[in-house]
Order: structure tokens, then C-alpha cells, then sequence
């Protein structure tokens, strides 16, 4: 039996006593404070001054809502609707009348997102599970609250491998297989990504995984294939060039939007963006590599 296929066993077996719903580990105001991997030059708006104006007007709806009188369940469904479209800047004061809401709010969707992660594991297998996690990136499940859950089993998993002995070691494990649950739960966490990004406009999905691959010949690799094109041999033995899977102007634009997105949220997105910076320089030097014109990556 080959890795894959005992993966798919050892999904249902390793389901039982997997999940950490450890909500100390929250952010004060929600998930805000997290970059998430997927956010659905000189002419983007400064940093400050689009922080100010989503804090102001963000900050009006909520005192509007504090003030409106309205009974506990209508106040948690707008303010579920407000906060399904931007995130809740960390430094943001919440009216204390809001904050029974919001811990509501949370509650649920990390309970959520604690349920759609049990149901990815009970697949069974790997067919059931790829299609359960494609369902569930196409309803909108695969949100924050679930990445938050997904992320805290991931700690644990990988903090109790870590504490045991030197010895336990499963049978299995030595063959080579794939069987520790750390390993389980980072395989259905590239899957969720990759399910997340098919989703996305092939400019936008291409930013997203070049963001989730640190690896610079990664990166490198990933950049070739799609700004140059590969490259194939016909049955005469001449080589033809492929063409580009995605045009400069459009990879261009889904990076400067990724950058607005990040400099939208309350955190420091420096280290984010100066990666940026750096994948758009390694775009340059690939297409120029490939005999093109990198017309729209100059800058």
C-alpha cells in the first residue's frame, strides 16, 4: 500500500483527540491581527492614512450599532455582516455593549471552523477528502476561524511529537510513510490553501502561492512557469518555447492590490510587502532570462 492510500486510512484513524479549541489564543478582537494566506509603486494610498480612514469609518458603524437599542441577536447579525467584509484592527476600542456580541461571534465561528476541521479528518479517504475540502472552500468555510483552529491542532501536534521520546517512533513511520498527525494536519492545510487559490483569478492565485512558498528556486520555478512559459521538445527534436500562462500587467495588478489588502490591516505589514518587493524583482530578472521585456515590472 502505497503513502497516499495509507494516508487516507490513517485520516479516520488519527481524527480521534485532534482538536484544540483553545480560545486564549485568539486574538483580543477575533483573527484580525493574522495576515491571512488568501486576502477573496507610488500610486497605492500611504499606510496611515488608509489605516485612518477604515479605523474612522469602521469605528463609526460600531458606535452606530452600540447606539441603536437594538436586542442581542439583531445586534450579532450586523455586526457579523460588518465584519465578514474587513477586518477588526486590534487597537480598535469596542463599545462594551458590543463586546458580549463579538465574544458570541467568535465563539461560533471558531466552533465552526473546530466542525468543518472534524469533517475533513472523518473523510476517510483521500478522494472523499479532496472533495470535502473543495466543497468547503467553495461555501466559504475555509475562513479564519477555520485557519485559527487549523493552526492551533498543528501546534499541539507538532509541541507533543516533540515531547515524546526518541524511541516512539510508529511502525509505519520508519517505511516511510506518512503517519504523524503533525504531517496529516500540514497536508489537509496545503490542500485548504491550494482549494482556496483555485478559486482565484490566475494572476491573484499566483501572488497567494508565491507568498506560501518562501523557497527562493521555488518561487523562481513557480515565476518561470507562469510569466515565461515552459518549454517542450517536438518529435523532430526542436525545442519550442511555451507561452506565458499570465501576462506582467496582471501580475502586477494583483500585487499591488495583495499590497493594499495587507496595508489595509492593522499590523505591521513591512515584512510583507518588502517580499513582495523581492518576488517582483525575481519576476524581472526571469522574464529578461526568458528573452522578454519586463515593460511592467520596472518599476
Amino acid at each position: 500500500m502505497n503513502s497516499i492510500a495509507l494516508l487516507g486510512l490513517l485520516l479516520l484513524a488519527h481524527s480521534t483527540n485532534t482538536f484544540v479549541l483553545d480560545l486564549s489564543l485568539k486574538h483580543k478582537n477575533g483573527f484580525a491581527g493574522r495576515v491571512d494566506p488568501i486576502l477573496s509603486s507610488s500610486s497605492l494610498l500611504s499606510e496611515s492614512s488608509q489605516r485612518g480612514e477604515a479605523h474612522t469609518d469602521l469605528r463609526q458603524r460600531l458606535d452606530e450599532l452600540a447606539g441603536s437599542g437594538k436586542g442581542a441577536d439583531d445586534l450579532e447579525q450586523e455586526l457579523s455582516s460588518l465584519l465578514s467584509s474587513r477586518p477588526l484592527p486590534p487597537s480598535l476600542p469596542i463599545p462594551s455593549v458590543l463586546q458580549p456580541v463579538l465574544n458570541q461571534i467568535q465563539s461560533k465561528s471558531l466552533e465552526r471552523g473546530k466542525n468543518t476541521l472534524s469533517s475533513i479528518l472523518n473523510s476517510g479517504e483521500v478522494r472523499a477528502l479532496n472533495t470535502n475540502i473543495q466543497r468547503y472552500a467553495k461555501e466559504g468555510m475555509l475562513d479564519g476561524a477555520f485557519f485559527e483552529v487549523l493552526e492551533v491542532n498543528i501546534r499541539d501536534a507538532l509541541h507533543t511529537e516533540s515531547s515524546s521520546s526518541p524511541g516512539e517512533v510508529p511502525a509505519s513511520e520508519s517505511a516511510g510513510a506518512v503517519t504523524s498527525r503533525s504531517q496529516i494536519l500540514l497536508h489537509v492545510s496545503t490542500l485548504c490553501h491550494e482549494s482556496l487559490e483555485s478559486l482565484l483569478p490566475p494572476s491573484a492565485a499566483l501572488v497567494t502561492r508565491l507568498m506560501r512558498s518562501p523557497d527562493p528556486g521555488l518561487r523562481a520555478n513557480i515565476l518561470r512557469d507562469a510569466l515565461v512559459g515552459g518549454e517542450a521538445e517536438l518529435p523532430t527534436g526542436e525545442v519550442v518555447k511555451g507561452r506565458p500562462k499570465i501576462g506582467q500587467e496582471e501580475f502586477v495588478e494583483s500585487v499591488g492590490e495583495r499590497v493594499r489588502q495587507i496595508r489595509s490591516l492593522d499590523v505591521d505589514g513591512s515584512a510583507a510587502v518588502g517580499d513582495l518587493v523581492e518576488v517582483c524583482k525575481v519576476a524581472r530578472s526571469i522574464v529578461v532570462e526568458g528573452g522578454g521585456d519586463p515593460k511592467c515590472l520596472e518599476e
